[in-house]
């Protein structure tokens, strides 16, 4: 089964200044989703990728595939030139960091990105942009499904295409 064969990962608990500063679950500080914001917290992006590669190191030797999950993951995968991964996917996510791009590091790693269209957490036009930034710096297997409709979850739709993806990484 393929959940079975996926690791989990549990975003940390930390304080959130979107969220009023409230502790939340979240692989960094999302200071705002305002396109015109400067600051990011680089340091927590840095600090998360740097964890997720030390699991998933642990996790080779029990999961077949290599597949970085999340907006961490696209982050990872534009900056990190130690990045060695099957593919990425980022599920109603964004690229942080964006304006300090200048090219993808891994640009032969694929990218499945999906997005509901009525999603009020991260807007539709982030993750579109997000993609055709990533598309315009270097990538070059990458796709950019909307679910027409949803908000920021997932439903059958999206999650057939996943599996899709995950299964031709994977087998």
């Amino acid at each position: 089964m393929l959940s079975q064969r996926l690791p989990h990962f549990n975003r940390p608990i930390m304080k959130v200044t979107i969220a009023g500063g409230s502790k939340v679950e979240s692989w960094f500080d999302i200071v705002s989703l305002d396109p015109n914001e400067e600051r990011e917290d680089e340091v927590g992006l840095k600090r998360s990728v740097t964890d997720l590669m030390e699991l998933i190191k642990k996790e080779k030797e029990q999961f077949s595939g290599r597949l970085f999950i999340g907006a961490v993951s696209l982050y990872a995968l534009a900056h990190q030139t130690d990045l060695k991964v099957d593919g990425v996917i980022a599920l109603s996510g964004f690229l942080p960091m964006r304006k300090k791009l200048t090219a993808v590091a891994n640009s032969d790693t694929p990218l499945f990105m999906g997005h509901g269209t009525h999603d009020p957490v991260v807007p539709f036009q982030w993750g579109r942009e997000s993609h055709s930034i990533l598309a315009s710096k270097g990538l070059k297997y990458s796709t950019f499904k909307d679910y027409p409709g949803l908000p920021h979850s997932c439903d059958d739709r999206e999650l057939e295409d996943l599996v899709q993806f995950i299964q031709s990484k994977i087998n």
